[in-house]
């Protein structure tokens, strides 16, 4: 019996199917280098089934996917399209302000500092934010070095330091001579020094500290063990926990900002699920009691409004430097309006709000 000839047409179809033009699979082919260079992907995404998928449903077929050595090839044409435009919109801003902070990758081990530009869209009527390409830093990051590194990225980049309003770092000494050295106005990140007066609070209440080391003990316990982390989904899963609510405990990162509020939150969140998992293994770590989560109960909701605060000097969209002095004096006045329930609340209060006090009165008023 002879086939259906719709298949046989089908099949035709399927065949005859067109390719992109030269031209089109150019375009394409640069796109897909602009997003693997913005989005920080590695080569091989474009040889993945995922990746493959997605283009050929795109594209109806026509695109071609290469090989990631295509891509690699094209990589320095790439970085040098994005570094043409965005110095492009550099020369047509007006005045603008920089940020700058170092960062370490432990894999592999480099040092880089990292420069963003803020400019301001008159015709959206917000800030946007542009990421200059990382620097490579191999010597120290002395104030010396700092200033030498982004003098170089000024001067790759032609720009002139009459267009710029004011440099944004932390407050480390290197960082603030550095910006000295650039004879740029220096404004101290707020939502730095927020960062350290909380736990510089945390390290001053002596009842506070060993409670909040015991977290951090446990969550690296969890973070260590697959068996322990495994059985935390599962007891929630018992308990009727959805699996898109199902949560792990926090890990303990020291500079990552909110990183304690974050942590205590979670932990008094999955506090049952710990215990069941605990009692489960044996007890192989000790808990906190119930005397040490109604303090850290209490002490959450002096973490939480600093969060707030953070969140919301955190924007990128919008300029902050306004309203850094009436947020800040607001959060002073939500705090010591607040009362705590227990004693380690009331001490953690009273070294919070020094804390807030010191960091105010050393801020380094902005020059307009």
């Amino acid at each position: 019996m002879m086939a259906p000839k719709k298949c046989a047409g089908r099949q035709s179809r399927k065949k005859s199917r067109r390719k992109f033009s030269v031209k089109h699979q150019a375009a394409a082919e640069r796109a897909v280098s602009y997003m693997i260079h913005t989005d920080n992907l590695t080569f091989n995404t474009v040889e993945k089934k995922g990746f493959k998928r997605l283009a050929q449903t795109l594209s109806q077929g026509q695109f071609e996917c290469k090989s990631r050595r295509t891509f690699g090839r094209l990589r320095e044409k790439t970085v040098q399209d994005v570094k043409r435009a965005f110095a492009e919109k550099l020369r047509n801003s007006g005045h603008f302000s920089l940020t700058t902070d170092a960062c370490t990758l432990t894999k592999p081990k480099k040092s880089y500092l990292v420069v963003t530009g803020h400019i301001l869209d008159e015709k959206n009527a917000c800030l946007v934010g542009m990421e200059f390409p990382p620097i490579l830093a191999n010597k120290s990051h002395t104030s010396e070095s700092i200033c030498q590194l982004v003098n170089m990225l000024l001067e790759e980049f032609k720009i002139r330091k009459e267009k710029i309003s004011a440099i944004t770092t932390d407050s480390a000494a290197n960082m603030i001579l550095a910006a000295s050295l650039l004879k740029l106005d220096h404004v101290p990140c707020l939502n730095h020094k927020l960062h350290l007066a909380v736990m510089k609070s945390i390290e001053d209440c002596d009842s506070l500290k060993p409670t909040v080391q015991l977290l951090k003990s446990l969550s690296a316990f969890f973070n260590r063990s697959p068996a322990a982390s495994n059985m935390l989904i599962e007891v929630q899963k018992e308990n009727g926990v959805e699996e898109r609510s199902q949560l792990l405990l926090v890990i303990s990162c020291e500079t990552r900002w909110n990183n304690i509020c974050d942590m205590v939150e979670r932990y008094l969140i999955l506090n049952q699920h710990v215990t069941e998992v605990m009692e489960r293994l044996g007890n192989p770590h000790e808990l906190p009691d119930e005397e040490k989560l109604v303090d850290l109960d209490d002490c959450f909701t002096f973490l939480k409004p600093c969060k707030e605060v953070t969140v919301l000097l955190s924007g990128s969209s919008y300029p902050t430097s306004s309203i850094t002095i009436p947020t800040c004096r607001n959060l002073q006045h939500a705090l010591t309006t607040m009362i705590p329930s227990t004693l380690t609340g009331g001490q953690f209060k009273q070294h919070l709000l020094r804390n807030l006090n010191l960091i105010l009165k050393k801020s380094t008023p902005i020059k307009y």
